[in-house]
């Protein structure tokens, strides 16, 4: 009886020894890639080429608390996925309390083409994040070449196949 009444006990204990909130994904750094499903984005190249994206499978991390099991350590993150008939775009933004990290690859018929990405530093408690980045996110590919965001726009420049493409807006 005495075993059973310490399990209980620190079944208890456990279950409700980590109850922080996590908030949800900031609302400032959904302005860097505000797409939704369904959202059409248009994009061309220096040599006239014309490429339309289709956004799908958004999702964000709502806020939640932790409870058993917990990992508490308040991630958050942000992904999608940018849809033409052959290429995707699929990109992913976790935020911590100390770091950004921003990532996006270009598939073509689901074979990785290139990749961009980004991470910045910061103390959550003394920086805003917003003023450290500004409105303009810069990625980079292990060859040079710039994925750049923008806030309240999202991509509007990348390269595929060393050509450099621009929304259209």
């Amino acid at each position: 009886m005495k075993r059973i009444f310490i399990v209980i006990i620190s079944t208890f204990v456990l279950c409700g020894s980590c109850k922080e909130t996590i908030p949800a994904f900031s609302q400032q750094m959904r302005r860097y890639l505000p797409y939704q499903d369904g959202n059409i984005v248009l994009y061309t190249s220096s040599v006239n080429d014309t490429i339309q994206f289709v956004a799908n499978n958004v999702d964000f991390t709502d806020e939640h608390k932790h409870s058993f099991g917990c990992k508490c350590g308040g991630v958050t993150e942000l992904k999608g996925n940018m849809q033409s008939e052959t290429l995707s775009i699929e990109y992913l933004m976790i935020c911590d309390e100390s770091k950004i990290e921003i990532n996006a690859m270009i598939k073509h018929d689901e074979i990785v083409v290139k990749t961009y990405s980004k991470k910045y530093s910061y103390n959550s408690y003394a920086e805003d994040v917003i003023d450290l980045i500004g409105d303009t996110i810069t990625l980079q590919s292990d060859n040079g070449d710039n994925m750049i965001l923008r806030k309240d726009e999202g991509i509007i420049c990348l390269s595929i196949d060393d050509l450099k493409y621009q929304i259209i807006l």
